[in-house]
């Protein structure tokens, strides 16, 4: 399989960044590039098995290569990859992007992770019965085109350690590149992220706090 992304200075907490259908873009690389300014370590594993991203006007043809090529499944080289590393960080978090975010979820019940940031996951509601062992927070785009966030937050969030949101934009709201952002929304979750991370990991507050 190609190679993922990897930024690593030493830090004591690492992020795993999880990709939406189209693969490692533009996008997943600024989202690195954050991260890492951040004071954390990022790794962002290519689940696709091809080196190229697919452009946005191939959304089915995406979504269909991410299927074929294991799909939700994937949740095993999240792990594996966790495992992989476990040794050397003190936390390993995850944060998720469309389906990189219903694979976080999936994984945040694998008890390996200290806490996991699910941007968008439509497919969550697929796995509901799924109980995380680590702290997660839900960030759903309200104007979902398949179904409504609304009717399953309620059920999520009464979960132990899970919260949620639901903002009002499109999916793929986040990312700038996509003709579905919006600017607002994207900081207020950005944001709610940083300090959702933050709190999980005291090893990156003299860094956020040169972002502020």
């Amino acid at each position: 399989m190609p190679e993922g992304l990897r930024l690593t200075k030493n830090s004591d907490a690492a992020i795993i960044v999880l990709h939406e259908i189209y693969g490692i873009n533009p996008f997943m690389h600024a989202v690195c590039q954050k991260y890492h300014s951040l004071g954390y370590d990022a790794y962002c594993p290519n689940l696709l098995g091809r080196s190229e991203y697919f452009p946005y006007d191939r959304q089915d043809i995406a979504y269909a290569h991410f299927i074929k090529h294991g799909g939700f499944d994937r949740n095993s080289l999240v792990t594996d990859l966790c495992e992989s590393i476990r040794r050397e960080y003190k936390q390993i978090f995850l944060l998720g992007f469309s389906v990189g975010a219903t694979l976080a979820w999936i994984s945040s019940a694998s008890g390996i992770f200290d806490g996991a940031v699910c941007h968008y996951g439509s497919r969550i509601r697929d796995h509901l019965q799924l109980t995380p062992s680590c702290p997660v927070l839900l960030l759903f785009a309200g104007q979902e085109a398949s179904f409504s966030p609304e009717s399953i937050l309620p059920s999520l969030s009464a979960i132990p350690n899970v919260r949620g949101e639901i903002f009002n934009a499109r999916h793929g709201f986040c990312d700038p590149f996509s003709p579905n952002y919006n600017a607002p929304a994207a900081m207020k979750a950005e944001k709610l992220a940083q300090n959702f991370l933050l709190e999980k990991s005291g090893t990156t507050k003299e860094a956020a706090a040169k972002h502020e």
